[in-house]
């Protein structure tokens, strides 16, 4: 992994635990099914790739909670209402 994009995502994202958030929302997105919103070039990309590129690309942030999917008891550490955030696509 490019410890360089990494580091630059990190700053335009607000921080390594909000950026490992985002990765990992992002990333189960795409193993669903979701299609990539940059062009990531010939070969197999894992998920973890590509969801990082479009965060350097400032494709995807991480937006609010989902209400529909976010409950009440998913623990601590996710914001002030205990929710998860969500992604978002950046238009």
């Amino acid at each position: 992994m490019d410890m360089a994009k990494m580091s630059q995502a990190e700053k335009m994202v607000g921080g390594r635990f909000l950026l490992t958030t985002l990765l990992q929302k992002r990333c189960v997105e795409i193993m669903r099914g979701a299609r990539p919103m940059v062009f990531m070039g010939e070969g197999p990309h894992r998920p973890i790739e590509i969801a990082l590129e479009e965060v350097v690309q400032e494709k995807i942030v991480l937006g609010p909670p989902d209400p529909e999917t976010a409950t009440e008891d998913e623990g601590a550490g996710h914001g002030s209402d205990g929710k998860a955030p969500s992604v978002a696509t950046a238009d």
